[in-house]
């Protein structure tokens, strides 16, 4: 059992809106299923109105057991109102959740959509260049039990399932 696993932690799902929100959801409600409802954290569902989003996302990193990071075909490419690749932002939420997930030495799970690949290390900001480093997996609408109970068995060696953490109570 790895000695940063967080019983009490969540499963983190960092994922750009305009490119993957319906996956997001999709990906939270199948995962929620298997590790438990409250294990998987997604902004929308677990931020309440009038929360200082910033604190809630810093909170959530911090208790993650580890990260999902969604990388969707527009994940890299996409600008923001200025014109400025968004990744390039400093405000940029995406890139701060990866950056101290990075940080925290977090599990990092990258999940690339379809067809989209690993962004070469290169087009990444230097505090995004580890996110290379970490084996992705691909997620499709053709294959969605399969891939996903694949990263789930995976996601399962750092996040024991609902079913484990009843067996740990016995």
């Amino acid at each position: 059992m790895p000695a940063n696993r967080n019983h009490n932690g969540k499963l983190f799902i960092s994922y750009r809106r305009a490119d993957a929100r319906g996956i997001a959801g999709r990906l939270s409600d199948t995962l929620g299923t298997y590790f438990g409802d409250d294990r998987v954290f997604r902004d929308i569902d677990d931020i309440a109105g009038g929360a200082v989003f910033g604190n809630v996302i810093e909170q959530s990193l911090q208790t993650a057991d580890a990260v999902i990071v969604l990388i969707g075909p527009d994940w890299l490419s996409m600008k923001g109102e200025n014109g400025q690749r968004r990744l390039d932002d400093p405000e940029d939420w995406v890139a701060q959740e990866i950056a101290v997930a990075i940080e925290l030495k977090k599990p990092i799970f990258p999940v690339l959509i379809e067809s989209t690949s690993m962004p070469p290390e290169a087009e990444l900001p230097d505090k995004l260049k580890p996110l290379t480093r970490y084996n992705a997996l691909t997620i499709s609408d053709n294959h969605w039990k399969t891939d996903v109970l694949r990263l789930g068995k995976i996601i399962s060696f750092e996040i024991p399932s609902a079913s484990e953490r009843k067996l740990e109570m016995v």
